[in-house]
C-alpha cells in the first residue's frame, strides 16, 4: 500500500489549524456574549449607568426617577419604571388628543 508523497509534517498541521480557528471563534463569541451581557445590565458593573427618558415637554415623569449614579436595579425593578414611563405618556397623549379635540 502506497502512501500519498506529502512533505512531512503537512498532514500532521491541518489539525492544529482547525484548533486555531475554534480557538478563534470562541473568544469572539466569548467577547459578543460579554457584550451583550453588559448592555443588558446582568453584570457587576455596567458600562453606562440606566438613564430615564424625558417625556415630550422635556421633564422627567414622576413616577419614574432617574437612579442614581453607580447603582443598579433588578431587572424587575427597571421593567416596572419603564411600565410607569409607557402609561405616564399614554395618559399624556390622551390628553392632548382630548384637547385638539375640543
Amino acid at each position: 500500500m502506497k502512501y500519498p508523497q506529502h512533505p512531512i509534517g503537512e498532514h500532521r498541521q491541518r489539525g492544529w489549524v482547525g484548533m486555531l480557528g475554534l480557538l478563534l471563534a470562541l473568544v469572539i463569541a466569548g467577547l459578543l456574549v460579554r457584550t451583550l451581557l453588559k448592555q443588558m445590565g446582568i453584570t457587576e458593573r455596567p458600562e453606562t449607568p440606566a438613564v430615564t427618558r424625558p417625556s415630550a415637554d422635556g421633564n422627567a415623569p414622576a413616577d419614574t426617577p432617574a437612579p442614581a449614579a453607580g447603582t443598579r436595579g433588578t431587572s424587575v425593578e427597571r421593567a416596572r419604571a419603564i411600565e410607569a414611563q409607557v402609561l405616564q405618556q399614554a395618559k399624556e397623549a390622551a390628553e392632548r388628543l382630548e384637547a385638539a379635540q375640543k
